[in-house]
């Protein structure tokens, strides 16, 4: 069983301050996606495949990591999805973007529940591999 208290409270704060730093150095924080130029097909924010990509791996990570710990389901989720969506209702809030309230509720509930099925399976991924050890 992982650490209590300190230990604890030391991985969820740092998986929360990884999982804002990674949305906020790969995500622009403008995510209207407005034209530059009135006729012209440039916005203003571009969601690069590649960066959306490295996101969703650093967080699967953390998540991950969070279950390996075997620390609560419900810490991934906040701890991991919940930095990058209220950074993204931020985002949106600030920038008044269109349809922003039923994009942020979607993105929101993906973040955490991919959070918590990652943990889940890592965290089951883990109790097989100590079965597997406690036979050898």
């Amino acid at each position: 069983m992982v650490g209590q208290g300190g230990e604890r409270i030391a991985e969820w704060v740092a998986a929360a301050v990884l999982a804002a730093a990674a949305y906020l150095v790969l995500l622009p924080w403008d995510l209207r996606g407005t034209p530059l130029d009135p006729g012209t097909d440039q916005a203003t924010a571009e969601l690069a495949v590649g960066r959306v990509v490295a996101l969703a791996a650093i967080l699967v990570v953390l998540a991950g990591y969070l279950g390996w710990r075997e620390q609560p389901l419900w810490a991934s989720a906040a701890f991991v999805g919940a930095p990058p969506a209220a950074l993204m209702l931020a985002s949106f809030a600030t920038h008044h973007a269109a349809m922003w309230p039923l994009t942020w509720l979607t993105f929101t509930l993906v973040l955490g529940l991919d959070a918590v099925i990652v943990a889940l399976v890592v965290r089951n991924a883990r109790n097989v591999l100590d079965r597997l050890r406690g036979q050898a």
